[in-house]
């Protein structure tokens, strides 16, 4: 089954995580999750500053490893980073030690205290343990963008039936992910539907 937002429940119990950022105006958020990887990110990164929107990169620390020439491209044409953890392991199954570990690993690689837990699976222990020292940030629209099953006019009426002001929308620069196809049709989705795009740790930040 797919759930295109977090339960309420979720966004309950993690309350003090981030599923959507409060903001008055019609304004989203773009992110990108489990990269770099050669051959994806280089066209998200084209499409990105063709239309000339900011987004946030959530990497690993093994792909920054792997592929530091993209993650430094990233940082150079002015896009964030943030933390996806090191060998983006599923907290729900991986024991405490281990996933504190893990974060902090991917901590060295990105630089950044804003953490975006895998698969959004975080056990209780390990997120009171971890907000202490960063920013959770979950998402508010997931539009499956690497499951090959759904087209694009499918991934689009998605995004169409659940944006709202403030959305974090997660997209996928791994292996996987459809996104380069697809991207520049969000863009303008999104904008035909009266919204701009936010960049998401600079409004975190004013927000508090």
């Amino acid at each position: 089954m797919r759930y295109f937002r977090p339960s309420i429940l979720l966004s309950l119990f993690y309350h003090k995580a981030v599923f959507r950022v409060p903001v008055s105006a019609n304004k989203v958020y773009l992110t990108f999750d489990d990269g770099p990887t050669p051959g994806k990110t280089e066209r998200i990164l084209s499409i990105l500053e063709q239309y000339r929107v900011p987004a946030t990169f959530f990497l690993t620390g093994r792909n920054i490893l792997t592929s530091p020439d993209l993650a430094q491209k990233i940082r150079q044409r002015g896009f964030s980073i943030g933390n996806h953890g090191y060998d983006h392991i599923r907290g729900t199954s991986s024991g405490f030690r281990k996933y504190i570990a893990d974060v902090k690993e991917g901590e060295k690689y990105s630089g950044s205290i804003f953490f975006r837990p895998p698969y959004g699976a975080i056990g209780p222990c390990q997120y009171y343990w971890l907000r202490k020292r960063y920013r959770i940030v979950f998402w508010d629209l997931m539009p499956y963008d690497f499951d090959n099953r759904l087209d694009k006019e499918q991934v689009l009426k998605i995004i169409k039936k659940y944006l709202r002001p403030g959305s974090l929308i997660v997209l996928h620069d791994n292996s996987k992910s459809n996104v380069p196809d697809l991207l520049g049709d969000i863009i303008e989705l999104c904008r035909s539907e009266g919204y701009s795009f936010g960049e998401l740790f600079e409004d975190l930040i004013k927000a508090g």
